[in-house]
Parts: C-alpha cells; structure tokens; sequence
C-alpha cells in the first residue's frame, strides 16, 4: 500500500520528493512544511501520545517533564537529585567553553585550550561557579535558577565532583556529540546551552536562543506556531 500525506491525501508516488515522518510521534507522513502545519489543529490531540509511548522504554535517567518548558520558567535544575546537578554544572562550564573555542575562536587564559593545566582549569571553574552563584542568589527566591539548597558547600562540593568524577571532569574537554551520547538525549547541548545563557546572560557567537526556546516550549504544550519558518531539525541540536 502506497503511504500518502496525512494532509492532502497525495500518495508518495505522485511527490517529487519522499514522506517525511512526524518529528514528534513518527506516526504519520507528511509531503511538506505547509501540510504538517495545515494537519497539527487536528494531529496534536494524538500527537504527544504516540511520543510518549514511543519513547517511554528508552527514557533516559536524566530526562525531565517538559524540559524547554522548565528552562523558561527556571526550575530545570531544582528537582533534580544533589548528584545530578554537580554533573549538570560542569557540563554547563564544559559546553560553553568548548562553543566559545569553536564558534568564536576564543581562548580564555588559562584553559585546558589554551594548552594550561587541569589544576589551571579548576580555578576557573571555580569562579564561573562563584560568579553565577552571586548573580543568582542577589535575585529574589522565587526567580532563582540554582536549587534552594545550593551554597557554599554545595559549591566545594560540585568543584569535588569535577575533580574526582572521570564523567564531569573540567581538565577533560567535551563535544556536542559527547553530551548527546552521556545524556541519550539528543537535544540536551540546547537544554545546557539555554540554561547557562540564562545564569550570565552570555550568549554564543551574540545570539540569543530565545526564539528557538519558545517554539520548544509551543510543542511541550501541544501548540505549532504556524508562523514559524525555523527547519524542525534545528531545533534538537
């Protein structure tokens, strides 16, 4: 049997070009941009079922409810195990150097990139972690990124982990592939990426990833923004 459009009905054999899944639920075709955003009114009432089932065997551990959803409202790190969040925070500090090193061509002083030690390197995380830490905690409590129970201590301990912990040490640099691969999430370099713009403020090559944020936060509340002209494949990455 001949797959067809689930919009306009026209079978593959009568496009010039193939049926391309549904990027959430993979359950159904499509022939092109305007018929997957004509269809989503009546496709999203099964949509974010037939994700969830396909998905919900291969969970990944570090996986949350609606992640870009917490990313806006601030709570991706604040139910997540005392652990976690230390892994989180040196992926965050990796990331971001490892994006300024090849999207900007910067090299801070003193980085492993720079050719310094990891002993070197240790020390800046420790003020990355000291200065997002002031930032956060001179905001009001209910706007804070950082978990209630983040402090002094919190912060010797996390720099413990990144020391000891051959998963989150900062003397080792890190690659988008690699968080991929730890995480078994796809888009998690996004998920990290807006989180540590959000702490500081610093922005990769000077562009905000906000309008990429909201068209994520659209699909977790079951919502396709016609309007948008961003390729879905942009936006796991």
């Amino acid at each position: 049997m001949e797959s067809k459009c689930a919009s306009c009905k026209k079978d593959e054999s009568q496009l010039p070009n193939r049926l391309k899944d549904c990027a959430k639920c993979k359950n159904i075709k499509y022939c092109s941009r305007e018929c997957q955003q004509k269809d989503w009114k009546s496709h999203k009432k099964t949509c974010a079922l037939g994700s969830s089932k396909a998905s919900s065997s291969s969970r990944s551990r570090w996986a949350i409810d609606k992640p870009f959803c917490a990313l806006q409202n601030g709570t991706w790190l604040h139910h997540r195990p005392e652990q976690d969040v230390y892994q989180l925070m040196s992926d965050v500090f990796r990331l971001r150097r490892e994006d300024k090193y090849k999207y900007e061509q910067f090299v801070e002083e003193g980085s492993i990139y720079a050719g310094a030690s990891a002993s070197s390197e240790l020390k800046n995380f420790r003020r990355f972690l000291q200065r997002i830490t002031e930032i956060d905690t001179a905001k009001p409590a209910d706007t804070r990124l950082l978990p209630s129970w983040w402090s002094g201590d919190s912060l010797k301990r996390c720099i413990e982990v990144a020391t000891t912990n051959e998963d989150a040490m900062v003397s080792y640099a890190i690659e988008k592939h690699d968080i991929q691969k730890f995480y078994e999430q796809d888009d998690m370099p996004m998920q990290l990426r807006m989180f540590s713009e959000a702490l500081d403020g610093t922005m990769i090559m000077g562009e905000s990833r906000d309008s990429i944020l909201q068209i994520r936060v659209a699909f977790e509340n079951g919502k396709f923004p016609a309007s948008t002209t961003i390729s879905l494949g942009t936006l796991a990455t």
